[in-house]
């Protein structure tokens, strides 16, 4: 029986916090080959962004079509909702250290990097008409990291 002062409170069911999500991602073996650049003197170098959460940025290599780069990169990568791996992004940009221009760019889908190979081969595309400039290769692997797996 409920009296004039009392108000009677219904359960609200309580949101729970999202799940946060984590990858172990390691990057590294990135090359290029072929390269095509508008100047005579090319010293290639690589910015690599994986979705905006690491960004990182190779040596460059003086006066090479086929650069490679000892680069290597490990770190933990988190997310909320993973139905958003398909629209986030690992890209790879290519620049001439003596112009500073782009020679070309290239990206993947993360969807892809966590479900596909770890080997890739991209074509680096720039200028106004997206042309191919080269050829990039690189190893990335991303493991998802699970609390409630025992092996």
């Amino acid at each position: 029986m409920e009296t004039a002062g009392t108000l009677r409170r219904s359960k609200v069911p309580q949101r729970e916090a999202p799940t946060v999500h984590k990858f172990q991602v390691y990057l590294c073996d990135f090359l290029c080959e072929s390269l095509v650049s508008n100047v005579d003197a090319c010293e290639a170098y690589l910015r690599i962004d994986f979705d905006n959460f690491k960004l990182f940025k190779t040596e460059h290599e003086p006066n090479n079509e086929n650069p490679e780069w000892g680069f290597k990169a490990g770190f933990q990568y988190c997310m909320n909702y993973l139905e958003q791996l398909g629209r986030r992004e690992l890209k790879v940009q290519c620049f001439n250290k003596v112009n500073g221009h782009l020679i070309g760019g290239a990206a993947v889908d993360l969807q892809t990097i966590a479900c596909g190979p770890t080997h890739y081969q991209l074509t680096l595309r720039g200028g106004e008409r997206k042309e191919a400039r080269g050829t990039l290769k690189f190893t990335c692997v991303m493991k998802m990291i699970s609390t409630n797996l025992t092996i």
